[in-house]
């Protein structure tokens, strides 16, 4: 087995990726279909063509989202990604708000929210969600540290909105398209909620003390209406236990942010090596994730990702068959 092994691989191989994947949203997808100024589409029907979305997601954005599966499933190089920071994160996340100071893995999260947020908006494509999922329950089995604010603040903000739609009742027999959706909602809500409970598990929690604060300013409601979730509830039963403790410890000032907010953190760090043990074994445990293929799997995913390969392939470049291999 052959590797490539680069100590600067957080800026260097990732940031690249990250800014490929930013422009996601805005390139076209194969299949899509053209719509009125109203999102109708022109040629109407019943399938998810003719509704006005694409058949699939472009395929260099699944081939990138398979590479992230493939790295984050290194704790080493997620531990990279937290060290590494960027000045200025905006032009990785395709935002005019400058985001400062900003570690690599708190873009990385940031965009996969954004890329996660674009596919429920308009492929709605089943394997990209798992592949997005599977890159953030990579994430929260080998760990992330030095949560930025405005990363922290988009994971509760969009947690809040998959838990709402989670808990949405299905009126009437759901529709095969309701069942498709509401099925990417939990697996993605899955994966996030793993990586709350990851962030805030120790000794990790002592460097994540951002989310600790904002969860402490504005707990969702929607989150403790699924603690009894079986698979929902365990970490989420964690991120408030968690919060509550630190909640009794460092209750946050009111007042707002600025020098308040520092303040509360420096409290938030100190506190933190006090974390009661009992907690920390509420902790959900959760395997990491990999691309394998399986019977059927081609004609899902690889020859899209083959022709975008072989497209970008120089063409001085032979392929030749092993000592042996007979033909297919």
């Amino acid at each position: 087995r052959c590797v490539i092994c680069r100590a600067d691989v957080a800026d260097v191989v990732l940031v690249p990726i990250l800014e490929a994947l930013q422009k996601l949203p805005t390139a076209p997808a194969p299949g899509a279909v053209p719509t009125g100024a109203d999102g109708a589409a022109a040629g109407g029907g019943a399938d998810s063509a003719a509704a006005g979305m694409p058949s699939a997601p472009p395929a260099q954005g699944l081939a990138l989202l398979l590479t992230l599966l493939e790295l984050t499933g290194d704790r080493g190089f997620c531990e990279a990604a937290s060290r590494t920071t960027l000045a200025d994160g905006s032009r990785v996340l395709g935002n005019s708000r400058a985001v400062q100071n900003v570690a690599v893995s708190s873009l990385l999260i940031a965009l996969l929210l954004k890329v996660a947020h674009w596919n429920f908006a308009t492929c709605r494509h089943a394997f990209f969600n798992r592949a997005v999922s599977g890159i953030l329950a990579n994430l929260a089995a080998n760990g992330v540290e030095r949560l930025h604010w405005y990363t922290a603040g988009r994971m509760i903000e969009v947690t809040t909105l998959l838990a709402r739609n989670a808990l949405k009742p299905l009126a009437g027999p759901p529709e095969p398209t309701e069942l498709h959706r509401a099925g990417m909602v939990r697996e993605f809500l899955r994966s996030l909620t793993r990586l709350l409970s990851g962030c805030l598990r120790a000794p990790l929690v002592a460097k994540n003390c951002t989310l600790v604060y904002a969860l402490q300013r504005a707990y969702p409601s929607q989150l403790a209406s699924l603690e009894d979730d079986p698979e929902i509830g365990p970490p989420l039963l964690h991120v408030r236990a968690v919060v509550d403790w630190f909640q009794a410890q460092c209750p946050p000032d009111d007042s707002g942010r600025g020098e308040e907010s520092s303040v509360q953190l420096a409290r938030l760090e100190a506190a933190s090596g006090r974390l009661p043990a009992e907690i920390q074994e509420m902790v959900a445990g959760g395997g990491r994730f990999a691309y394998r293929e399986r019977l059927g799997s081609t004609a899902f995913f690889a020859p899209e990702v083959w022709r975008e390969a072989r497209r970008l392939i120089p063409e001085h470049v032979c392929w030749s068959q092993p000592t042996g291999a007979r033909a297919a």
